[in-house]
């Protein structure tokens, strides 16, 4: 790994941590998104998993730019989850923001986020409305992650499937790195994380200011079942992991509570199993039948 740095000595505010993978195409409207950021003194980590297309040179021409970036090429491709645990561990700032190298913020993210932490100290992370690009502000989701840790359990596994703004928060730096799932691979190890963090504290959902996600994720790859299954039981119950790691969570709740929580995991683990045979069967469909079908 070698990397190049315009940061500057004093510690910033907040840390965002850019993973990347031949992201040439857009990166640069990610970069300009994040340099028209209303917040002061927040530093940009850039970590280049191996690019082979034009992200270095892009990465390397902004940093040349800007001295509030620090870029960091990768010798080799460490996937994707370790990607992501890189830019968190090299992070200085107090609070920390993950940012898709296909995604768009709103001007004033960064800053409403870290404003609404710094004078709301009983919550953990802060992020806004959130879509995915393309789509329209009606389609925004809003839900938040307030009340008793039970509460904010249940709050999320009944909203798991869009939790992207939950995972791409801002968060406190050091409740993040005490995060033990950061780095490892299974699927909807990001549901994980926002697990730990609503077990944490409260996540404030604030609607002055908006994320946009890319629809190019490494989950909507049509192996990505396979490419994430971080246990043999994943063939069968796709969020074992998962359920496992929400389980150890769940250690102050009460009997029924632990009973609620234990259904409602069971039912997602049943969703994804189903979901992961329709799949196949249309990729299936698409490969094989689809053509014969054409042929008649």
């Amino acid at each position: 790994m070698v990397g190049t740095s315009s940061g500057q000595d004093a510690a910033p505010l907040l840390s965002v941590g850019l993973p990347v993978y031949n992201g040439a195409t857009v990166i640069g409207a990610a970069l300009e998104c994040l340099r028209g950021q209303s917040l002061p003194g927040f530093e940009i980590v850039i970590s280049d998993n191996g690019s082979t297309d034009a992200t270095e040179a892009i990465c390397r021409a902004y940093a040349a730019e800007n001295p509030n970036v620090r870029y960091f090429r990768q010798t080799t491709n460490i996937g994707a989850a370790a990607n992501f645990k890189f830019v968190l561990d090299q992070a200085r700032g107090s609070y920390f923001h993950w940012m898709g190298a296909d995604d768009i913020r709103s001007p004033s993210f960064l800053e409403d986020n870290v404003r609404f932490l710094q004078s709301h100290p009983d919550y953990v992370a802060s992020t806004g409305r959130d879509r995915f690009l393309g789509a329209s502000s009606s389609e925004d989701i809003t839900f938040d992650l307030v009340g008793p840790p039970y509460e904010r359990f249940l709050q999320l596994l009944a909203n798991a499937s869009h939790s992207h703004g939950i995972f791409y928060c801002v968060t406190m730096t050091d409740v993040l790195r005490g995060c033990a799932v950061v780095g490892r691979t299974f699927w909807a190890a990001d549901w994980a994380i926002d697990l730990f963090l609503a077990s944490k504290g409260q996540i404030n959902r604030n609607l002055t200011s908006w994320s946009a996600f890319g629809k190019a994720g490494a989950s909507s790859r049509r192996n990505a079942y396979r490419a994430f299954r971080g246990h043999p039981m994943e063939a069968v119950l796709p969020l074992y992991s998962l359920s496992l790691y929400a389980w150890g969570l769940c250690e102050g709740f009460n009997f029924r509570q632990k009973a609620v929580v234990l259904i409602k995991l069971i039912g997602l683990n049943a969703r994804s199993a189903y979901e992961r045979v329709f799949a196949a069967l249309y990729n299936h469909y698409s490969k094989v039948l689809r053509p014969i079908v054409r042929r008649r």
